[in-house]
């Protein structure tokens, strides 16, 4: 897993991995030059804790490419905590 510039590579599984990010150049991903290998199991991201106490109707949003949705045998999920 990685976290940079991606070079746009890839695409056996789908089209082209994005050149940049969405809101910026960087992304997190787990080849950022092109695709990745079979059977790497699986990978989490995690942040430290993020004070939202004081903040209404939050949400998580966040964007990734479709290339990946059409690799055999791949997914992707998102966990979020609430600690009420």
């Amino acid at each position: 897993m990685g976290w940079g510039h991606p070079t746009g590579g890839g695409g056996q599984y789908g089209g082209p991995d994005p050149s940049s990010g969405y809101t910026g150049q960087n992304v997190l991903g787990f080849d950022l030059a092109g695709d990745y290998a079979n059977n790497i199991g699986q990978r989490h991201l995690t942040t430290r804790h993020i004070n939202c106490h004081l903040i209404q109707h939050t949400r998580l949003a966040f964007w990734r490419t479709p290339a990946a949705q059409m690799r055999p045998k791949s997914f992707q999920s998102s966990l979020v905590l609430g600690l009420g």
